[in-house]
């Protein structure tokens, strides 16, 4: 039975989880999980600081007994959104 990296939720009948490739082989986020970090990804493209910190609080919170596999990513996934953030200093988004 598949189970999210971060949180631990198995997968159940009809739901899907997403499959992320890392350097270290494949981590799996259920849809909560995976939620969470897009928002991440997204409040840092538009700018957004508070949303980014919480969205990662909320994230660091649903973690129970993450895998190494996932801890070893998410370290990785936040050290390259925190670079974006320090990039862009006054918070400005991007022009489309």
């Amino acid at each position: 039975m598949m189970r999210c990296d971060c949180c631990g939720k198995r997968r159940g009948p009809f739901q899907s989880f997403a499959a992320i490739e890392t350097k270290s082989g494949q981590i799996n986020l259920c849809s909560d999980c995976n939620d969470l970090a897009y928002k991440m990804r997204d409040a840092i493209r538009y700018g957004e600081e508070d949303a980014y910190r919480e969205s990662g609080e909320a994230l660091a919170r649903r973690e129970k007994n993450p895998t190494e596999h996932y801890l070893e990513w998410k370290a990785e996934f936040v050290s390259s959104l925190e670079k974006k953030l320090a990039a862009n200093p006054d918070n400005e988004a991007p022009e489309d």
